[in-house]
């Protein structure tokens, strides 16, 4: 692997704060480069840390918290899952191919085992996130995955951490 010659930038000192409020609002207005050089972080393990029910804000692009907000579900999560090769996953339908046109609502509501309001608001999670498309045949909305939007969020995913 090649190094490239960069100029090593100068970071700011990071100032002391007097109380965790003012610490929060320093680093809402502030941009983390400007003080940390994250080249050089490595992965950090706390086995003693307990879990926080204490509220923390991150600030991330409008669509990336689109995307993390429809994977933060185990039900979504499935849903891409099967979708991904929907003939593994689901009988043959009357109305639309499975892999061109998509899986039918109620086929995906039967296998989650719940009802079709219920996968019908998951569906529209995804679908507003952009990681599947819906299609109507006839009285029927069938899903399949947007596999070059769900790229773009992996690429988005990876770079923002």
């Amino acid at each position: 692997m090649r190094r490239r010659n960069v100029a090593k930038r100068s970071r700011k000192p990071i100032p002391r704060f007097a109380t965790e409020a003012e610490e929060r609002e320093f680093w809402a207005t502030h941009d983390t480069t400007d003080y940390i050089d994250w080249s050089k972080a490595r992965p950090a393990v706390f086995p003693n840390l307990r879990p926080s029910t204490e509220t923390i804000s991150l600030r991330l692009p409008a669509p990336l918290l689109a995307d993390l907000k429809a994977l933060a579900n185990e039900r979504r999560l499935q849903i891409l899952g099967w979708l991904k090769d929907p003939r593994a996953h689901f009988p043959p339908q009357v109305d639309g191919d499975l892999v061109r046109d998509g899986v039918c609502g109620v086929l995906i509501a039967q296998k989650l085992a719940i009802s079709a309001p219920t996968a019908s608001e998951h569906l529209r999670i995804l679908t507003q996130a952009g990681l599947i498309r819906p299609k109507r045949i006839k009285q029927w909305t069938f899903y399949k995955r947007d596999e070059k939007r769900i790229a773009e969020a992996k690429r988005a995913f990876r770079s923002a951490w």
